[in-house]
């Protein structure tokens, strides 16, 4: 659709650069020279020359509007030929795409009869945006790529229509406190609700199968999370520097955590580990200065890459099953964190 613009665009230029031309040459005056006879006689050879000359002139001038006579129809060719497709590409990207009007903010496309919204326009501050399951006829599936990007909104409705919200959809909503997401939801994209600083609680269906990276990086004010019960994996950076955030319940279907998944969650006291996980990210729980307990449910240590619990509180403790503390001590970089180690009780 991107290119199918472009070249409407290119169209649109070609048919005012022919309008031009076609409007240079109608508006030139027809050219000549005037042969003044200053009255006095000439010779027998003087006035053959001039007859000569004139009828030279003649056939020049006759050629001459011949040639513009052509250019004059190419050139109404070319701007009719211009300005047809130019017609023709505008309907067809007007098919797929949604036109902007008073009372229709969103830009959407459509494919396979499902919309997508590509765009949200506002000027200042909203109250409540609620957006539409349908759009003449066709639901609403699909919240493109920043397609509501800063904008300066404090409650967002999502329809129970709409199965995936694209990589940044809504970053730098900067006043978006309240959001509601269906549970048709099945992805959620790479930074969808980052820089959502007014954001404080915010719960995700089970419905929900991924979370890509960034989504929820650098919401600041946010306390409260739910996420889902088949949730695989914990990607990086998902919950970076939201340094309100006090305690969340990681899914038992969760088996990674991506590196520096919670890092910089200051207000973090705790957090358990699933039996089932396998790996833990570089620096993924680095600076929760107030993580005090660390609970591990799994017999067999998941993997620990560097740095994981660099800098939590001095005092912090890590709970690992019954029987299992020699086991943690000696596996790999669990080693470092071994006078933390404790047994369940």
């Amino acid at each position: 659709m991107q290119i199918l613009l472009i070249a409407v665009y290119v169209f649109i230029g070609l048919s005012l650069l022919s309008c031009i031309v076609l409007i240079a040459f109608l508006s030139k005056r027809k050219g000549g020279r005037r042969v003044r006879n200053g009255g006095k006689r000439r010779n027998a050879d003087t006035v053959k020359a001039t007859v000569c000359n004139k009828q030279s002139d003649k056939k020049a001038a006759s050629a001459a509007l011949r040639t513009k006579g052509h250019a004059k129809k190419a050139a109404l060719i070319v701007c009719a030929a211009c300005i047809a497709v130019t017609a023709l590409l505008g309907s067809v990207y007007g098919i797929g795409y949604g036109i902007i009007a008073k009372n229709n903010p969103l830009q959407y496309k459509i494919s396979d009869n499902e919309i997508e919204i590509t765009k949200f326009f506002s000027v200042g501050i909203i109250d409540k945006v609620v957006i539409p399951s349908s759009i003449d006829g066709y639901p609403v599936t699909a919240i493109g790529a920043e397609a509501f990007k800063k904008t300066k909104a404090k409650s967002i409705t999502i329809p129970d229509t709409v199965r995936t919200i694209g990589n940044d959809a809504f970053k730098d909503c900067d006043l978006l406190k309240y959001i509601t997401i269906p549970d048709s939801v099945t992805i959620i994209g790479m930074g969808a609700f980052s820089f959502c600083g007014g954001l404080t609680a915010i719960e995700i269906p089970n419905s929900v199968i991924s979370i890509g990276s960034h989504a929820f990086e650098h919401c600041k004010e946010l306390t409260d999370v739910t996420l889902p019960d088949g949730l695989a994996s914990i990607e990086n950076f998902v919950f970076l520097d939201c340094r309100a955030l006090t305690s969340i319940q990681i899914p038992n279907s969760v088996t990674a955590i991506g590196s520096a998944a919670f890092m910089f969650c200051r207000a973090l006291t705790e957090i358990t580990i699933p039996g089932g996980m396998k790996s833990i990210g570089s620096y993924a729980f680095a600076d929760c200065r107030a993580l005090t307990s660390i609970t591990t449910l799994a017999l067999a240590p998941p993997k620990l890459y560097n740095n994981v619990f660099l800098s939590v509180a001095k005092d912090a403790k890590i709970y690992v099953p019954v029987g299992r503390v020699g086991t943690y001590k000696a596996v790999g970089a669990w080693n470092d964190y071994e006078y933390r180690i404790f047994a369940i009780a």
